[in-house]
């Protein structure tokens, strides 16, 4: 039974990870509006009292891709999503304007990449911003997983790619205020 934020966003990630194969996305907004469109189906059906925003401002002018909000407006779950297509699909153009043939940059401030993500997400929890703060990025392809995951994140395997011999690799980082 879900009693909480925190149990809503890892269930919501249970139901995306069961479902992904029979689900179709071609940049993170996606993943964001199935991810927040689900959990507030489960809002609704469990009344609990919680609100789901995307792209919230919280602090320091900074928005997070997803925020789980208490009823008082504190925000208690807060999520940044990355996603990277697999590059063997013909409905998704990887390279269109970059030099490096990839959606996602791994440590640009610039363009947002998976690093900046997971720091943002550690100070949204080290300040009091939020109670627990979760950075996912789907790398479909297995493109980055070579990378060696940032402190308190790993790579978790989601299993075959539905467009290619590719596994779906999932880097995640949970962090929980103390």
């Amino acid at each position: 039974m879900v009693r909480d934020s925190s149990q809503l966003f890892e269930k919501a990630l249970t139901w995306l990870k069961d479902n992904y194969k029979s689900l179709r996305f071609f940049a993170e907004r996606d993943i964001v509006w199935t991810l927040q469109t689900h959990m507030i189906e489960e809002v609704e059906g469990l009344k609990l009292p919680l609100r789901i925003y995307d792209n919230h401002k919280l602090a320091w002018g900074k928005q997070a891709d997803l925020v789980l909000l208490n009823p008082d407006n504190s925000a208690d779950t807060t999520a940044e999503v990355k996603y990277e297509p697999d590059h063997h699909r013909a409905d998704v153009d990887i390279s269109a304007g970059k030099l490096n043939p990839s959606k996602v940059f791994w440590n640009s401030k610039t363009y947002g990449g998976v690093e900046p993500d997971i720091d943002r997400i550690r100070k949204f929890v080290t300040q009091g911003i939020t109670r627990i703060g979760i950075s996912i990025f789907i790398d479909e392809g297995s493109y980055h997983s070579w990378r060696s995951p940032p402190e308190g994140s790993k790579w978790v395997d989601w299993g075959q790619s539905p467009y290619s011999n590719a596994r779906i690799s999932v880097l995640i980082v949970r962090l929980i205020r103390s």
